[in-house]
């Protein structure tokens, strides 16, 4: 398939979390106007990749490109181009409606007359026109849905990606926002993660079946039990009296057939010959089964995805996929890719050491032309901030403190005792949460003798 105009284009997108490999070489498209299902099983990679093609993440390697811009080098202009509906869909609950989507809107550059518009047309397109001067927090689910996506298309995106955007709905709201996404499909490139099959075959025109970061499979909904290795089913109806395991077992022993087994009152058999039909009713004939009908059963997406992902953790490194019958390599030879080790150093470094790292230092440990690793802030200045804590609260501050730090009050008694009494609760005075009554007394006579303690802690 052609990237050239493609709305999406992904190359050998590789992501590391630690030692965690999330995506492995994973290269699809999506071309403009379709919508594409994301499908996978759980912990597939599905929302990871969704977070590198929407800049709120890098990738240790590869390529990605969202309406023929680079996610990497031109962040801000995929941002602008893009449409996001995240998983958890996080909504401010205490604004109105119609505030928020301003809101947005607003962050989002749009300004005047044409935010007006925009707010309107969304609260006509997602069907929010009841609710739009209700507070968020007393709208159902269905409804928050509705608001997401009308956030994320106020700006008038080229592209809008979903990730689950019928997850937690009930039949009703799921049916509701299935139709509303088909509506919106008919304008936009659309890629939806989900792992409910129903919803791939209801809403998309295409899917990509991913696994362990890997794609395994692709193409049109129709065509892709072709690209599986048993791409059909025949269902053998016999007489009553039948003995069905015998001729389950004389079915299985014809070439080209992967299984046989019963199923009810019938005999099943996949294989991947369309014209097996044929030489199962001779067969029938040889035996004088008392066979009464015969017919072909596409294989169901469900089956499918069954057999793709599970057969998937035995590929090789390699292998080539398949994707709408031609293949992709996962890593061609030559391929750039940037050291993983690089950009997995902020991932993996100490939290003492991001703490006290200056911000040069940081950017000094990412990729070139990169954004931060999620979690890395572009401001980390490694500066002390002293921290007044008021009188009386010095054992509330004790209690909430991280276990690697003392308790302030603790600190200062450590500070004041004399060398024999510090050296008496090293030996074995401790109490069960690590000080001694003498200590505690200590403790009780700094707090009467300071009105305030001030603690420094790393920021």
């Amino acid at each position: 398939m052609s990237t050239a105009n493609a709305s999406i284009s992904v190359r050998n997108l590789t992501k590391y979390y630690g030692e965690l490999l999330a995506l492995d070489h994973l290269t699809f498209s999506v071309e403009p106007g379709e919508v594409v299902g994301f499908l996978g099983p759980n912990g597939a990679g599905k929302t990871t990749a969704m977070k590198i093609l929407t800049c709120f993440m890098s990738a240790n390697a590869g390529e990605a490109r969202v309406a023929g811009y680079d996610v990497y080098r031109e962040a801000h202009r995929v941002r602008e181009r893009v449409g996001y509906l995240p998983e958890n869909n996080p909504l401010y609950a205490d604004m109105v409606v119609y505030d928020y989507l301003r809101h947005i809107g607003q962050v989002r550059r749009v300004r005047g007359r044409r935010l007006a518009s925009r707010i309107d047309a969304m609260a006509e397109l997602c069907g929010l026109r009841a609710v739009m001067h209700r507070d968020i927090r007393h709208l159902s689910k269905g409804y928050r849905q509705r608001v997401g996506l009308a956030q994320a298309m106020i700006h008038e995106p080229e592209v809008l990606i979903l990730d689950e955007p019928t997850s937690g709905l009930d039949p009703n709201q799921i049916l509701e926002i299935r139709d509303l996404i088909k509506a919106i499909g008919k304008e936009k490139t659309v890629i939806l993660s989900t792992h409910i099959l129903q919803e791939v075959t209801a809403v998309c025109d295409r899917i990509l079946i991913i696994d362990k970061g890997r794609l395994v499979l692709g193409g049109q909904t129709q065509a892709l039990a072709q690209e599986v290795e048993c791409g059909v089913r025949w269902v053998l109806r016999l007489a009553h009296g039948a003995e069905l395991q015998r001729v389950a077992d004389a079915c299985a022993a014809l070439p080209g057939v992967v299984e046989a087994e019963v199923d009810g009152e019938a005999v099943t058999v996949l294989c991947h010959d369309q014209a097996l039909g044929q030489r199962l009713v001779a067969l029938a004939k040889a035996h004088d089964w008392p066979l009464q009908e015969v017919w072909k059963q596409a294989l169901g997406l469900e089956e499918i995805f069954r057999r793709v992902t599970g057969r998937s953790a035995a590929l090789m490194p390699d292998a080539p996929c398949r994707c709408g019958g031609a293949e992709v390599d996962r890593a061609p030879a030559g391929a750039d890719e940037t050291p993983v080790g690089q950009a997995a150093a902020t991932v993996e470094a100490p939290a003492e050491t991001m703490a006290t790292a200056s911000a040069p230092e940081v950017a000094e440990a990412m990729p070139e032309g990169r954004p931060h690793e999620e979690g890395a802030t572009g401001d980390l200045a490694g500066a002390e901030v002293a921290a007044v804590v008021p009188e009386g609260t010095e054992e509330a501050a004790a209690e909430t403190a991280p276990s690697a730090s003392a308790p302030v009050g603790e600190e200062a008694a450590e500070a004041a005792a004399p060398p024999e009494a510090k050296g008496g609760a090293a030996k074995g005075g401790a109490t069960k949460g690590g000080a001694t009554k003498e200590g505690a007394a200590k403790r009780a006579s700094v707090k009467g003798a300071k009105g305030k303690t001030t603690r420094r802690a790393k920021s």
